[in-house]
């Protein structure tokens, strides 16, 4: 994996869209850490659901989100790397839509967690 991380280091949008996404997840994870205990048992998590108990998920459900954008990003980084010494534009799209997905991560997380405290 430092390979990995190291090859991909050396492309500017690569490593910035890389960092930023790093720090975005684990700030939102840390956020999300520090809040657990004041958030009520339900939250209001499966937006796209019928208005009512089905849009409703337990406290500890909170952490899928940030799960499914960390594995998301670090497939996209392995990919990245694999396709960078022939399509180095498509890596850095694989980054820049990991840096996407990331933020979007956070929004979330951080309005619901806004939204009920």
């Amino acid at each position: 994996m430092k390979k990995i991380i190291n090859t991909l280091l050396l492309d500017k949008i690569i490593r910035l869209d890389l960092i930023v996404s790093t720090i975005l997840l684990f700030g939102t994870l840390l956020f999300v850490i520090i809040s657990y205990r004041k958030l009520p048992p339900y939250l209001p998590l499966f937006n796209q659901m019928p208005w009512g108990d089905e849009r409703l998920g337990q406290r500890i459900e909170v952490f899928i989100p940030l799960l499914l954008a960390a594995a998301i990003c670090m497939g996209n980084t392995i990919l990245s790397y694999y396709l960078y010494q022939k399509m180095p534009l498509v890596s850095r799209m694989l980054s820049i839509a990991s840096f996407i997905i990331s933020l979007f991560t956070a929004i979330f997380l951080l309005r619901i967690s806004m939204l009920v405290l």
